[in-house]
């Protein structure tokens, strides 16, 4: 209860601040504003409460389906509806019963959802993510009375929701790029671009699930060092490690979830866009081809340059200076040792430079033939 209290009081406090930023905004709701709870005050912005689902949360088992759901419905009509107490917790039957008893003015403690999923680009991970729709269904209320409420005469959800979902390029000890494209396209398409069964067309056919977001747009170096798993691998600014947390389908490698691969080659820092695939088999994006070809004639759309010069930081520009200065002051002290043993006393000879060198070589041989002689 103390946990649940907590984080209520978070979320009190962040919805607070957000109907003071907009009534501040919007002085002419005068009174509206007023109240404590909202009255008939309405938020100008969502606020969304975003739910990752970690490693070990297989949406692939029908029981962790069916505990989501039922998250779902505490969170909107009980937890996230109203403060609760010790014997004072209210559940709500219907959508009256539950628009009465949550704060501001009905919406509760937040407005819509952000759910964020971790997998590998398998089949059986793939279709748990498309029927995350039917978790987050059009809700339904009890409408007979009786003295036990079932899920499923409840289920369903009252607050749009988004789904955040990505597969590493690089699975089970190698890199597989049309696989995680596969994925990709048959999470939002639907499988083998069936229409009508991907997330694309989730609202359409009764979810209160509104799009999707793919995680990430190019790759994170840095990704790994979160996890707990690739806390004694050695990793580098300059390139991925294939490192992760580890599932019962495998490992996640969090530096390879990117729709763009990034890598550094002889000072410059290259792009891969992995959604376009090399092979021209597999493609990935959100977008129609049609819709895509209209952006690019309006100039909305931009391709990415493949390779671009490094612009080192100002850490690396110190090193990378002091290496050259390094370089420089050995080549020179080379060249200061060979004139020093060159240019001797004893044989009278130099090779300082080429036409110096030469006159002084004709020089030192003349008088040691006129030496000769006068012996």
């Amino acid at each position: 209860l103390n946990t649940i209290r907590a984080f209520q009081e978070i979320m009190e406090e962040i919805r607070g601040i957000q109907r003071q930023f907009y009534c501040n905004r919007n002085l002419q709701l005068g009174s509206r504003c007023s109240h404590q709870d909202g009255g008939a005050f309405e938020f100008g912005r969502p606020l969304a409460l975003t739910v990752e689902l970690g490693p070990d949360f297989h949406l692939a088992n029908a029981d962790n389906t069916q505990y989501l759901a039922a998250f779902v419905y505490w969170m909107e009509r009980v937890i996230g509806c109203r403060k609760v107490d010790v014997g004072q917790v209210v559940i709500p039957r219907t959508f009256k019963e539950t628009r009465d008893s949550c704060r501001f003015n009905g919406h509760g403690f937040f407005d819509a959802w952000v759910v964020k999923i971790n997998t590998v680009p398998l089949d059986t991970e793939v279709e748990a993510i498309r029927r995350t729709w039917q978790v987050f269904s059009r809700p339904k209320e009890q409408t007979v009375s009786g003295e036990f409420l079932a899920l499923s005469e409840v289920s369903g959800a009252m607050k749009p929701a988004i789904i955040e979902y990505g597969f590493p390029a690089h699975f089970q000890g190698s890199m597989n790029v049309d696989l995680q494209l596969l994925a990709l396209n048959e999470v939002w398409h639907g499988q083998n671009a069936t229409q009508g069964a991907g997330l694309k067309d989730a609202w359409n056919n009764g979810s209160c699930v509104k799009g999707a977001a793919v995680d990430e747009w190019v790759d994170v170096w840095s990704a790994d060092k979160q996890e707990q798993e690739c806390g004694s691998i050695s990793s580098s600014v300059f390139g991925h490690t294939s490192c992760g947390p580890t599932t019962d389908t495998g490992v996640i490698a969090v530096s390879y979830k990117g729709l763009a691969a990034q890598f550094n080659v002889f000072g410059l820092h290259c792009i891969d866009k992995r959604f376009q695939s090399p092979h021209g088999n597999v493609n990935f994006t959100f977008l129609a081809h049609d819709q895509l070809g209209q952006l690019q004639k309006e100039g909305n759309y931009q391709v990415p340059f493949l390779c671009g010069v490094v612009s080192a930081s100002r850490g690396f520009g110190s090193i990378f200076f002091y290496i050259i200065l390094g370089f420089a002051l050995a080549a020179g002290g080379l060249s200061f040792t060979g004139m020093f043993l060159c240019c001797c006393r004893r044989c009278r000879r130099c090779c300082c430079s080429q036409d110096g060198g030469a006159k002084a070589n004709q020089k030192a041989e003349q008088e040691d033939r006129d030496h000769h002689t006068r012996e």
